[in-house]
């Protein structure tokens, strides 16, 4: 690791991409992680832009910002060299966390602080559809500007990703000119639906029909911990599924008594259910049942913000967090923001 003030080490130099690779809109490597340079990675989630950043970031001092929890991101893609900053609200986490919406103050300065600190150092960050949504489009393009150019002066890489599908054709071509170098990021294969209950990662999201995020959810209450936050009555779905051992929210304007929780009152009642439900013991998952459902009771920002905050509960407490979205029943837009909220998609 470079020293305080001393010069950066020239980037790790890879082998030549194959001719495949040079593409339009696909630049070599080697050529994002140029000092001084800035780069986007456009595309759903992927671990290709973490395997990218890990390579150019090898004898770099190299920073982290993300929406996904640091321990996670450790464990997956080796960053134990790097700094990481969880972007996230959650309160008590040993993690260092900034709210999304320090995003022109406290965000802005750590970046700042990062590239002064270490010339020729390396910066990725994730999530700009997230930040969007919290913060606005605008906001996000003069944050990018000002941390492109402090790169730039300071001999540094900028890197960031983002969802193309969360920004309108427009908003993605403003986005993409603020950096030198533009690479697509193609989707992963999307898992096979488990038959043991067993969740392929942490936080999933079942983009098909109801039935199979229950089956799903059935399987894991029969050993597991479930909650279950949905607006359809328990009792019917214990009617349907063997859902005894599981606890429920029911979402009801009209309904009363236990378990009962006033649609209006999710962000701040249906928060506290789920938290105190994944603070009783590491494994437990929480069910969200039909995210178009809850986007009914608020803005898309304010559904983003609870969707995220259930995630980062989980991940911060060793559960799971389990939710169902019906393909096409909202805007595009909205629907690719809110899977990249997951580590993976089934259906």
């Amino acid at each position: 690791m470079p020293s305080r003030g001393s010069a950066a080490p020239p980037p790790k130099v890879v082998a030549r991409p194959a001719p495949q690779e040079l593409a339009r809109n696909c630049p070599a490597p080697e050529e994002l992680g140029i000092p001084g340079r800035s780069g986007l990675f456009l595309g759903p989630a992927s671990d290709e832009p973490w395997r990218l950043f890990r390579m150019l970031s090898g004898g770099r001092k190299a920073l982290v910002i993300s929406g996904a929890h640091p321990a996670r991101l450790r464990l997956r893609f080796g960053l134990d060299e790097a700094g990481l900053v969880w972007l996230s609200s959650y309160a008590g986490s040993k993690e260092e966390t900034l709210a999304p919406q320090a995003l022109e103050y406290e965000l802005l300065g750590r970046t700042n602080r990062h590239f002064r600190s270490h010339r020729g150092s390396i910066l990725f960050l994730d999530d700009l559809d997230y930040l969007a949504s919290q913060c606005g489009f605008e906001p996000v393009v003069r944050f990018v500007k000002s941390v492109a150019d402090t790169a730039a002066e300071l001999r540094g890489t900028f890197l960031a990703s983002a969802e193309p599908g969360a920004f309108s054709q427009k908003e993605r071509a403003a986005l993409a000119s603020l950096f030198d170098a533009v690479r697509d990021v193609p989707p992963a294969a999307r898992p096979e639906m488990p038959q043991d209950g067993r969740l392929p990662a942490p936080a999933c999201l079942v983009l098909g029909p109801p039935e199979q995020a229950y089956r799903l959810l059935e399987a894991f209450s029969r050993s597991g911990r479930a909650l279950c936050m949905t607006p359809s009555a328990p009792r019917k779905l214990k009617e349907r599924y063997d859902l005894s051992r599981a606890s429920f929210v029911w979402l009801s304007d009209s309904a009363s008594g236990e378990g009962v929780l006033r649609p209006q009152g999710l962000a701040l009642e249906g928060l506290r259910a789920a938290l105190a439900h994944l603070r009783s013991g590491p494994g437990a998952l929480v069910f969200l049942d039909g995210l178009e459902k809850l986007r009914l009771y608020g803005d898309f920002p304010a559904t983003a913000r609870f969707v995220k905050g259930l995630a980062d509960a989980a991940a911060e407490c060793g559960g799971a967090l389990l939710a169902s979205l019906a393909p096409g029943a909202l805007d595009p837009a909205e629907e690719a923001s809110l899977r990249r909220r997951f580590e993976s998609v089934l259906g």
